[in-house]
């Protein structure tokens, strides 16, 4: 750690069926220094040459070899700052600047720490140790099988064989950590942290053993390794599931009792259920090639909402699901570039198969939602027995999307070809027509898409057909719809009628004049759930970035039906879409604030302003998110409430941790007080990192275009790279700002584009659609000049100048 190099062999047993002459692996920026194969006569000495573009080294034999051998290859490597292969992180523990090594090899990065069949569906077993300082803690995937000094300040680590596993999901951790152990049943676990901080980690120990609990119980399977450690990295990204050895940055798993949000706490819960469940479907079964990612993660995303659901029912985390999953995939989805859930254009092996703004998505939130529709279609019972016989027939092997629907197929009984065709292999979701003509409705369905889009495409659509009568009574039919066209017979008392009942479809509905009227009375009388009038409210809204209605026609919807909306789901989704017009198009402005700042402060004065003890999550969540959209409607009331309360805190007096995030945010936007103190935690490396996550998104609401700027400034040069994304992230949110973040984001590309590419790709997916307006010209020539000299960024850059031109259009609507 103190020279950011490290020495190393690898082993590798390989089994030869046929003769061979040659053998070639990943490797990728490593400095090699002898290779030959293992022989009790004596070692064979090989030649080796290397190929950066491929990513490989092909070791050359001097002659065939037939059976088994094994390869050791000698090389050395940098532990790098790039937050990929072997990487490095620092943080300060008592005045003192410290660093660890860990490892994040999805989806093709193990290649950066040693030579290696980097493959998914290439599974081994392996054998790992350190030597490393004696005061250092080693951590991989299986238990410590031998820990012993070798003199000169140095220990041997030698852990036990792992099961049969990925490349990918190999991890090696080294620092100074310190661990919380639940040793109450098998398998042990520990969540370690750096020192002083396990302390925050009791919550994480205790989601991590429900989440491993469940996976057992759901699947039927035990977890196979002796221990899972949850491991809490500083300056780190995200979140990954190593086989036992699940990495974290430190903000998506430790919880700090003044600062740690009751919905910041939700999302630990969930992200640890996601890589909890992870376990069982994509590490016992992985996919068989990266086109087939959805079986590990669109799995982990949907267990990411049963999980919490199962043990704490009160949250109502499947009301999140809606607009953080669902509705997303929906809006990826509507996209004239979208995609199959089963990627296209990785069956080369040397793709580049990580996650993008672009892919991630569809394969994880659509995905998610595909899979939810597939247990209603199956019925509880009989998805889950499909679940556990796939999971327990490929267990420690890997699996492509046919195998997997050939065992939905067998276990059920239900003929399952041409849903799983229509959904998984091919891209994009319906949209289907009503048109009623006495007791019967004519249904048509056609792709959806923002853009005008011409396919023949059909979709298997479970349909729930929900019916009012006229004398107060509803009925629901239930058809299965797969053609172009179908009529469905319905009572000639039939009042109106909602498509998706329950929303467990994927796909939107376009209704007559006269029968979204209907829906509307009957979201303002709730005879329509929540669910099923968010539906409704976003299947309008989004009809209107199709140019399929008027934002005027969206705007009266809502005056009229939706004035004393108090429910969660409608008004989370009414904030976002009145949020996103106001910000997008300023002739409207005044008449989207007289609208939704009556809803909004209705719906806070029926929830009350200030948190309580004991309330549901969803009733914080509403609050948050009222308390911002008010603001940026222009509510004099939100802003001086604001102000009082960050007053107060900038005195050192208490915030309810609920709102502490609004207070920083709305507070800096609308007190002119010094921003030294502020700063001052942002950059402090002991602050806990929410906190300093928090501060940052908070200045990047700055009103003042000239503090703004130099802040982002600072952003680049005093800020972790691993935290420099929140700020810039924050400004696209920042209204005052828009006009001027396309210029900064042209003026230091070349300092962005240093970042890891996915950091590139989610800055311009979040700043380029709102922040380009009016720069659409200068935008296109620069991007497509990034894509020159970065291929891989093209899915994800298409996808950032299309919403670009979706809101180009809303703005003109």
């Amino acid at each position: 750690l103190e020279n950011l190099t490290f020495e190393s062999f690898v082993e590798i047993n390989i089994q030869a069926i046929n003769p061979v002459g040659e053998v070639v692996l990943h490797a990728l920026e490593l400095n090699y220094k002898q290779c030959f194969i293992k022989r009790s006569s004596g070692n064979i000495m090989c030649a080796y040459h290397l190929d950066s573009q491929l990513q490989t080294v092909t070791i050359e034999f001097p002659e065939e070899f037939l059976g088994d051998l094994v390869l050791h290859i000698a090389y050395s490597g940098s532990i790098n700052d790039r937050y990929a292969g072997f990487y490095r992180s620092r943080y300060q523990h008592n005045g003192q600047e410290k660093l660890i090594a860990s490892t994040q090899f999805e989806a093709s990065d193990a290649r950066r720490a040693f030579p290696c069949f980097d493959q998914p569906d290439l599974k081994a077993t392996f054998d790992i140790e350190f030597v490393i300082d004696e005061y250092l803690t080693g951590i991989s995937n299986t238990a410590v099988r031998e820990e012993r000094n070798l003199g000169s300040g140095k220990k041997i680590v030698r852990f036990e064989r792992t099961p049969k596993m990925s490349t990918y999901l190999v991890f090696f951790g080294i620092g100074e950590f310190e661990f919380l152990e639940d040793t109450s049943e098998q398998p042990l676990v520990r969540v370690a942290t750096t020192p002083g901080k396990t302390r925050f980690a009791k919550y994480a120990m205790d989601i991590a053993r429900k989440s491993l609990t469940f996976g057992k119980e759901y699947t039927g399977i035990d977890y196979p390794i002796s221990k899972c450690d949850y491991i809490a990295i500083p300056d780190s990204m995200g979140a990954m599931e190593n086989f036992g050895a699940i990495r974290h940055a430190e903000d998506v798993l430790l919880v700090y009792p003044d600062v740690t949000s009751k919905s910041r706490q939700t999302l630990i819960t969930k992200i640890i259920a996601h890589e909890g469940i992870h376990m069982w479907f994509g590490d016992l079964v992985s996919p068989a090639a990266w086109k087939y990612l959805w079986l590990n993660e669109a799995f982990a995303t949907y267990f990411t909402y049963v999980i919490p659901h199962h043990y704490y029912p009160e949250w109502g985390v499947w009301e999140q699901f809606f607009h953080e999953r669902h509705l997303s995939g929906m809006e990826r989805d509507a996209l004239p570039s979208t995609i199959p859930i089963d990627l296209p254009n990785v069956d080369d092996p040397n793709a580049d198969p990580a996650p993008t703004p672009s892919t991630a998505p569809i394969v994880y939130n659509k995905g998610a939602a595909v899979i939810r529709m597939l247990e209603a279609y199956l019925g509880e019972r009989s998805f889950r027995q499909a679940l556990r016989d796939f999971v327990t027939q490929y267990q420690f092997d890997s699996a492509t999307s046919e195998q997997f629907w050939a065992v939905v197929e067998s276990s059920s009984g239900v003929p399952i070809g041409e849903f799983a065709k229509s959904w998984i292999h091919q891209p994009g979701h319906p949209l289907v027509t009503v048109e009623r003509l006495d007791d019967v409705l004519t249904l048509t369905q056609r792709q959806f898409c923002y853009s005008e889009i011409i396919s023949d495409r059909t979709w298997v659509l479970p349909l729930d057909v929900l019916l009012f009568l006229e004398d107060g009574t509803t009925q629901t039919r239930q058809v299965i719809f797969e053609t172009h066209d179908l009529v469905v017979n319905i009572p000639a008392n039939t009042r109106a009628y909602k498509l998706n009942a329950g929303f467990t479809g994927f796909y939107r509905v376009a209704y007559s004049k006269d029968n979204w009227e209907q829906l509307g009375i009957r979201i303002k009388s709730r005879q329509l759930s929540a669910v099923d009038s968010v539906s409704v409210l976003d299947g309008l809204f989004a009809m209107v970035k199709a140019d399929m209605h008027s934002v005027d026609t969206f705007l009266e919807f809502v005056e009229k039906y939706c004035d004393v909306e108090d429910r969660y789901l409608p008004l989370t989704n009414l904030a976002k879409n009145l949020e996103h017009l106001y910000q997008v198009d300023h002739t409207k402005r005044r008449k989207i604030s007289s609208l939704g700042l009556p809803i909004f402060k209705h719906a806070l004065d029926q929830i009350e302003w200030e948190p309580r003890a004991d309330e549901p999550l969803v009733i914080t969540e509403l609050r948050e998110t009222l308390f911002w959209a008010s603001f940026i409607l222009g509510s004099e009331q939100i802003a001086n409430l604001m102000r009082t309360k960050f007053q107060a805190y900038l005195m050192g007096r208490s915030v309810h941790r609920d709102i502490l995030g609004m207070v920083l945010k709305i507070g800096i936007a609308v007190l002119d007080v010094p921003l030294s103190k502020l700063w001052s935690l942002a950059i402090n490396p002991e602050c806990a990192e929410a906190e300093r996550i928090m501060i940052l998104e908070a200045l990047g609401v700055l009103p003042d275009r000239t503090s703004l700027i130099e802040l982002l400034e600072k952003n680049l040069t005093e800020i972790p790279a691993s935290l420099q994304f929140y700020m810039i992230n924050a400004t696209a949110q920042n209204i005052p700002a828009v006009g001027l973040m396309w210029e900064w984001l042209r003026d230091h590309f070349a300092h962005i584009e240093a970042y890891p590419l996915h950091v590139v790709e989610r800055i311009l997916v979040t700043l380029i659609p709102v922040c380009g307006l009016g720069h659409q010209n200068e935008v296109l020539r620069h991007l497509t000049d990034f894509t020159k000299r970065q291929p891989r960024s093209l899915d994800s850059v298409n996808m950032a100048l299309e919403l670009l031109i979706v809101n180009h259009h809303l703005r003109s609507n």
